[in-house]
């Protein structure tokens, strides 16, 4: 666990991937630590494989984009869509973290089994 705790930092997230969502890397590890928790209990069990180097640590990040989205973002699990200030009027549409982080994991790994 400790080598993809290490190898999924903010340096790899903004520098490698050219992300920035996450704006500092304080941040970014306040967030990444159930990230990689997820992951790591899923290598644990056989239950993911990596298509290529550095795809659980791509995979880690994105995570925890998501994770960090999530809490910014976050009306118990719900994000707004659209808002109306002048007659108010809101949109509210109920967000899957556990599916969003899935896809991430989905997207840079192989799962070997469908996982809920």
């Amino acid at each position: 666990m400790q080598e993809l705790q290490d190898k999924a930092n903010y340096a790899f997230y903004s520098d490698t991937l050219g992300r920035a969502v996450i704006p500092t890397a304080k941040e970014f590890e306040a967030y990444k630590i159930k990230s990689v928790l997820y992951v790591q209990n899923l290598l644990n069990d056989g239950l993911v494989i990596e298509k290529k180097d550095n795809a659980l640590v791509s995979a880690i990040c994105m995570m925890t984009e998501e994770e960090y989205l999530y809490a910014l973002n976050c009306e118990a699990g719900a994000v707004i869509q659209s808002q109306s200030i002048g007659g108010y009027s809101r949109t509210i549409e109920k967000v899957d973290l556990n599916k969003k982080k899935l896809e991430w994991l989905n997207a840079y790994c192989h799962v070997i089994r469908s996982i809920k």
